[in-house]
């Protein structure tokens, strides 16, 4: 019986190494989105299992349904690769939500809005393309765009604070503490090892 309930609880594991639901870890990398949504072969030629599945094994569809599971931000120094260029920030934002018709858009954009209030952003979600926004705002928006996930089982955070207004920071890291205590995993990417229990976010386990 234990052995199955620790099965069940692992959401990724990855080079011998495994991430439970609740749990918050440490990759020391510079990135790992790509490798970790499967849509990128890890450098270590390592397969990626999410939810008790490889990658490589599942369908298209299966594929995409089980990424619209997984909020993320982006390496800003790759920011060029965090939104879909031809497309406005409120766009963005709303682009995975639109696909799992749980809620109306006017609701989804409604949640969207109060998530970037929250983070500081008092007129919402711009409709701007992004590189009419500053990094500041874009590493929030990218945070709201994670958050919107529903159901939200997975974080991967690539440098989710670089370039971030230090006020808004105590309200991501309140966010994350509050998604781990719904069950949710969060794997932090970052070359450093950020300090962690200064920053209000203790224990993480290094990976």
């Amino acid at each position: 019986m234990g052995g199955r309930e620790e099965k069940a609880d692992v959401l990724l594991s990855f080079a011998g190494r495994v991430l439970h639901a609740g749990e918050c870890a440490y990759l020391c990398a510079e990135e790992a989105v790509m490798e970790i949504l499967g849509m990128r072969d890890p450098a270590q030629g390592e397969e990626v299992v999410y939810r008790g599945m490889k990658w490589k094994n599942c369908s298209i569809g299966e594929a995409e349904r089980r990424r619209r599971e997984i909020g993320f931000t982006i390496n800003t120094e790759a920011q060029q690769e965090a939104w879909v260029a031809n497309l406005d920030l409120d766009e963005n934002v709303l682009l995975a939500s639109r696909f799992e018709r749980r809620e109306s858009p006017p609701a989804m954009r409604r949640r969207a809005d109060e998530w970037a209030r929250h983070f500081g952003l008092s007129d919402g979600i711009p409709d701007l393309r992004p590189g009419a926004v500053d990094r500041g705002d874009q590493i929030r928006l990218q945070w709201v765009r994670a958050l919107m996930r529903d159901p939200l089982r997975l974080l991967v955070l690539e440098r989710p604070l670089e370039s971030a207004p230090a006020e808004a920071i105590p309200r991501l890291i309140d966010t994350i503490a509050v998604r781990l205590d719904a069950g949710s995993a969060v794997l932090w990417v970052e070359e450093s090892r950020p300090n962690f229990r200064r920053l209000g976010l203790d224990p993480v386990t290094d990976w």
